[in-house]
């Protein structure tokens, strides 16, 4: 089991292949992210990789393996948008290591890790950021918002799809779901302003739950299989949904207008 930003996580897969379906040949750079395991005593504390935007607007990446202690990648990201990173196992013949999403400079999403770097083909839409999602029977896949205004994942499990309109300037979320599984669940904001969950399992579309303006949901995968989302509702409150249907939190629980929570 390995934390990625304090959620344990028994899988991960291969990442997304050239030639894939829905992808793109990759651009092949210098290994840095490869995985190395951790002494068994840190296992289940102190694995996990930060991947952010530097102030000269380049990826960084650093964390607890001394081999992925990066720091700035030579690899420049859209102003305002963040990158998003998960555990990628690999495979015998796939390189394993951590994988990131992100938009770059061009409006195009791009992903990045021990294989080099893949330029997809596609857009996104301005000042959203894409999630990524690794599943533990191999593979990646990628919700972002395109520059069409559709929620959109792509990865070498089911391709291309769209799941239908977003609020602008939100972004989506993505987790894969369940061990050995292959699904994955969505979570973003419509443009009537209503929290929508799609996936491969559970494609529940727009629920009857209003989020605040200009915010973006939470999801996590849940050991069981399912998912939890947390969201900013039009109300302020902070809510979850999914697996538990514990919905509104303690009405104290306020969040900042315009801030989007984060589950894990």
């Amino acid at each position: 089991m390995f934390r990625i930003f304090g959620r344990q996580r028994g899988k991960r897969g291969r990442r997304l292949r050239a030639g894939a379906a829905g992808g793109i040949g990759a651009i092949t750079l210098t290994a840095g992210l490869a995985w190395a395991a951790a002494p068994a005593a840190q296992a289940e504390t102190a694995i996990y990789e930060v991947a952010f935007q530097t102030s000269t607007g380049n990826l960084s990446t650093v964390g607890t393996v001394s081999t992925q202690n990066h720091g700035a990648w030579n690899l420049p990201i859209m102003p305002g948008t963040r990158p998003s990173i998960d555990l990628n196992d690999g495979t015998s013949t796939v390189p394993g290591g951590w994988e990131v999403a992100y938009q770059d400079p061009t409006g195009q999403l791009i992903t990045f890790g021990p294989g080099g770097v893949t330029h997809t083909g596609q857009n996104v839409a301005p000042g959203t950021s894409p999630s990524i999602g690794c599943f533990v029977a191999g593979g990646c896949v990628v919700a972002f918002q395109a520059s069409t205004g559709h929620a959109m994942t792509l990865g070498d499990f089911d391709g291309l799809r769209d799941w239908g309109l977003m609020a602008p300037k939100t972004s989506p979320s993505i987790a894969a779901l369940g061990l050995g599984l292959t699904g994955y669940e969505v979570a973003y904001q419509n443009t009537s302003g209503n929290l929508v969950t799609a996936g491969t399992f559970d494609n529940h579309g727009a629920r009857e739950l209003g989020m605040m303006a200009g915010t973006s949901p939470g999801i996590t995968g849940l050991p069981s299989g399912g998912y939890e989302v947390a969201f900013q509702a039009n109300t302020g409150q902070v809510w979850t949904v999914g697996a538990d249907n514990h919905n509104a939190w303690n009405p104290a629980n306020t969040t900042a207008i315009g801030t989007s929570p984060s589950i894990g």
